[in-house]
């Protein structure tokens, strides 16, 4: 998966951690000088221009203002690049955000109205069951309260992704879901539940406006699969899992990209027939041990 960067000089090119290094390095500043005269910390700019931190509107705007000084950047492009960071703060839905009690139903809300106004969700999942085809008890175990989710919270998130469940009956959106093996051989809270489980997926895989295909383990690959999940909304917004939480994408570029990962992904994965009858197979074996 090739890096959506668009080409161009620092005068031109979309904010990263890539571009505010190029900048600082045409004003011959070090990082440490830089950092001393933003009064920013030092791991903060170090982590942004690596790429390992998201670029927040104060560091940008920090940084920019003192690079001015010693270069011919101008302040509408200051203001350029923070309205940018900004818009990567709204977009991005950091895991500590949505965790937080009181939250995390609130984001599976967000995610119910990106595929209610869909007419195409594309989704794939490497090892967690996407979230639509959930039962309530699998739901349960993702939403287990703990010191991030209060009881209250996960009940509420619970009952969200329900409601999301209900939007595959609506014969006029379509779903192609992808699904990684690894979630099917994973037996969670138990096996009776677990059988359940599949035996959802497979009622639910059966329906004409769902294709669901499973990427089998032994099947020879390219390169290693995306360790993420992500979901297309049709060409519009994609939800891509990050290390940090999730974010939300609008950028044209990046779309395309995962568009064209998830038509990758597709021509490995198993048959819609073959993939059915793997999910009803898995089902009897769990069914077996309960």
């Amino acid at each position: 998966m090739t890096n959506a960067r668009t080409s161009g000089s620092p005068g031109s090119d979309p904010l990263s951690g890539e571009l505010l290094r190029a900048l600082r390095e045409e004003t011959g500043l070090s990082q440490n000088q830089a950092r001393k005269a933003a009064r920013v910390g030092q791991s903060s700019l170090s982590r942004t221009e690596a790429g390992e931190s998201r670029p927040t509107p104060r560091l940008v705007r920090a940084v920019l203002e003192v690079y001015a000084r010693h270069s011919t950047l101008t302040q509408e492009r200051i203001e350029d690049l923070v309205a940018q960071a900004h818009a990567l703060e709204t977009e991005h839905v950091d895991a500590r955000v949505v965790l937080q009690a009181g939250s995390a139903h609130r984001f599976q809300w967000r995610i119910h109205e990106a595929e209610r106004t869909a007419r195409l969700v594309r989704s794939y999942h490497p090892s967690v069951v996407i979230g639509p085809l959930q039962t309530r008890e699998y739901a349960r175990a993702v939403f287990t309260p703990d010191a991030q989710l209060d009881p209250h919270d996960a009940a509420q998130s619970i009952d969200a992704r329900m409601e999301r469940a209900q939007l595959l009956a609506d014969s006029r959106r379509r779903w192609h879901m992808l699904q990684n093996e690894q979630a099917l051989r994973w037996p969670v809270h138990s096996y009776a539940h677990h059988a359940a489980q599949l035996e959802n997926i497979a009622r639910v895989a059966a329906q004409p406006n769902i294709s669901f295909r499973v990427l089998t383990l032994d099947r020879i690959a390219p390169r290693p699969a995306p360790v993420s999940g992500f979901h297309l909304y049709d060409d519009a917004q994609a939800l891509v899992g990050t290390e940090s939480g999730s974010a939300l994408i609008q950028d044209a570029d990046y779309i395309t990209m995962y568009v064209q990962l998830h038509a990758e992904l597709t021509e490995l994965a198993l048959s819609e027939q073959d993939s059915l009858e793997l999910v009803h197979d898995f089902a009897r074996r769990y069914r077996d041990h309960s």
